[in-house]
């Protein structure tokens, strides 16, 4: 898992993580230097639905558009290994029936080598996501389709997203509201980003804005399509900015004392989740 923290569920009510909510209204508005909070301390938000307990064994699973279905992947390698990058490292996307629990498990992918966080279209029928090459050089991700049977979840066909020339890496691949584009982030060097939108056959591709940041930053859509909020370096921190779908100058939305990333948007575009990682140093002292 490439992502440096915790990942959540976003969607259905389920999530399994603490999260910094922003009202994104009144986004703009800041209090003494830290972003707007609906309340003063962050809220853990979770769900008594059995589903919630496959975060604490699988990464990054994710609810589909109509709540039925759990999608996540997950390191198995038949014999131990050193690191995700050794060989015999295996990293598949699987699925689950959201309503029952400890379901019958289903593996759509068997090729799958440092997967990224797949994310569905609206139609809950198709999955997208990243991962390296096989044979390919380490570090470097594809974005692949993967598109399933409503009745049992069989994956029925995947493929690659064919993509331009022009984008060398793609990661935290996000599904426009329509379904008719993807919004994805390309590592370019050591600390540059770029955020990309592309037709879902991968024959268009248009750049919104270059930017830094520290590690994967994350993006995610409004709910009627026209903005899209991601996460990038503001001075030595993470924070949350949003740009136009249609192009023009990004705004930053946070001015947290902690790096924020990972933003998505609740279904009635009202609030922005995000993940809030701060440090703290002490000096302790222990009785010999």
């Amino acid at each position: 898992m490439r992502t440096p923290t915790k990942q959540f569920l976003v969607g259905a009510g389920v999530m399994c993580a603490v999260f910094l909510w922003a009202s994104a209204p009144a986004i703009d508005a800041q209090n003494e230097g830290q972003s707007q909070r609906l309340a003063a301390k962050s809220e853990r938000v979770y769900s008594e639905n059995p589903a919630a307990f496959y975060e604490a064994a699988y990464d990054s699973a994710q609810i589909s558009s109509d709540g039925k279905w759990i999608a996540y992947h997950s390191h198995r390698s038949r014999t131990p290994v050193s690191s995700y990058e050794a060989a015999g490292s295996t990293d598949d996307l699987y699925l689950r029936r959201v309503s029952d629990g400890p379901s019958e498990e289903i593996r759509l992918t068997d090729f799958g080598w440092e997967d990224g966080v797949a994310d569905w279209a609206p139609d809950s029928l198709r999955l997208v996501f990243d991962s390296w090459e096989r044979g390919g050089p380490q570090g470097v991700s594809k974005p692949w389709i993967v598109t399933i049977e409503p009745s049992n979840g069989k994956p029925v066909r995947v493929e690659r997203l064919p993509l331009s020339d022009r984008i060398k890496d793609a990661s935290f691949e996000s599904w426009s509201p329509k379904g008719d584009e993807i919004a994805l982030e390309e590592r370019t060097g050591a600390n540059g980003h770029i955020l990309w939108v592309v037709s879902t056959d991968g024959k268009r591709a248009e750049k919104l804005v270059e930017y830094t940041g520290g590690t994967y930053g994350g993006l995610g859509w409004t709910p009627d399509g026209k903005t899209i909020v991601y996460g990038a370096l503001a001075g030595e921190r993470m924070q949350i900015f949003a740009i136009p779908r249609s192009g023009g100058s990004p705004r930053q939305l946070t001015n947290d004392p902690a790096n924020l990333m990972h933003p998505q948007v609740s279904p009635d575009g009202r609030w922005i989740a995000c993940t809030r990682m701060s440090q703290s140093k002490e000096i302790r002292r222990l009785k010999l």
